[in-house]
């Protein structure tokens, strides 16, 4: 695939995507768009500004519908090697050493894998019913055929991640950063698509938003504030590919670190701020629907605990009573230490 089609992909790709996804708003409110394929005279204006061929009228149906399929195809090899990162770093289901990347090449390796394979395979036999367990469950069933697939899906991770070490050492070599950047922006356009993400990336997001204030302040009116966001791709935090720990749920983060950076750097008010997601992955977007469902209830179930190291006001209404609480010391220095207290909601 030549530069420049490469751009003409990416770009039918994202209009395609800004149809298909679900749009979770900071009111947690949920509206699903109706699935919808980029028109051919919407297509026309890229691929003309591109110079591109673009394919004739009467194709273009079966033209997109087969990108279509091409990048949900590599939205699924994104999903596997969740999965694969899931098994060589996973701490939830096996007491087995972690599998990093610094282990890959010792002569105990293979005995690690089994160890953590046995583990594996009984986890996703029994009733775990983690969001991580039930998807690895969709994608690699149970029983006698989970081995054969885990294998395959292993060997292709392993191989990709060869083939993206020499890429980057290509893009060093080159000697100019720019091209080296340009370079690294097309190092994933034949890979999986990923949906895994973290914390970090949001802090350079802030930094570059921290950088646009002034640009952004500048002869503005102080009460025109940032009222809508859309995050293309926001990307859900499942198993990471350089430390992979699984000690918390599956989540998103970007869509509230957003929020909270436009409040903070005073381009929103609180409240008052809406953020659409638009994602071509169908588990993230479930993920955002489900979560908006969960928040719609209450978080606390009645006769559930909750520890606080603050001392909080009983408010009748709320139901929440002490019943105790726990002293721990760090060290024979005054005040270095926590008191819990123990809070538990009322049955009903």
């Amino acid at each position: 695939m030549s530069v420049r089609s490469s751009f003409v992909s990416l770009a039918v790709f994202i209009s395609v995507l800004s149809s298909i996804s679900a749009q979770p708003s900071a009111q947690l409110q949920l509206r699903a768009a109706t699935p919808a394929y980029l028109s051919y005279a919407e297509a026309k204006t890229v691929f003309d500004a591109l110079g591109e061929r673009l394919p004739p009228a009467e194709e273009w149906p079966d033209w997109i519908a087969a990108r279509d399929r091409e990048t949900r195809a590599r939205v699924a090899e994104g999903d596997e090697t969740s999965i694969v990162h899931w098994f060589l770093f996973g701490t939830s289901f096996t007491r087995a050493p972690r599998v990093t990347s610094r282990q890959l090449d010792a002569r105990d390796v293979e005995g690690m894998l089994n160890a953590r394979l046995g583990d594996f395979e009984r986890a996703l036999a029994g009733s775990d019913t983690s969001e991580r367990a039930q998807f690895a469950r969709q994608i690699l069933g149970a029983g006698a055929a989970l081995r054969p697939k885990l294998a395959s899906m292993l060997d292709r991770v392993m191989k990709e991640g060869e083939t993206h070490g020499r890429l980057i050492d290509e893009a060093r070599a080159l000697g100019d950063s720019r091209l080296e950047f340009a370079e690294r922006s097309r190092m994933y356009r034949a890979r999986g698509l990923s949906s895994d993400t973290s914390v970090r990336v949001n802090f350079a997001i802030e930094e570059a938003l921290r950088g646009l204030t002034p640009a952004l302040s500048k002869g503005s009116d102080p009460n025109n504030r940032i009222r809508r966001v859309a995050i293309v791709g926001p990307g859900l935090d499942f198993t990471d590919k350089q430390e992979g720990y699984d000690f918390y749920a599956p989540q998103t983060i970007q869509p509230f670190a957003i929020q909270d950076t436009l409040i903070r750097l005073g381009f929103a008010r609180p409240g008052n701020v809406e953020v659409a997601t638009f994602d071509v992955s169908p588990r993230v977007n479930a993920h955002l629907k489900s979560a908006v469902s969960r928040a719609a209830s209450r978080m606390l179930r009645p006769g559930g605990v909750l520890l606080s190291n603050n001392a909080l006001v009983e408010i009748p209404s709320v139901g929440l009573r002490s019943i105790g609480y726990s002293k721990t010391l760090y060290s024979d220095r005054d005040e270095d230490g926590d008191l819990i207290v123990w809070y538990q909601k009322a049955s009903q």
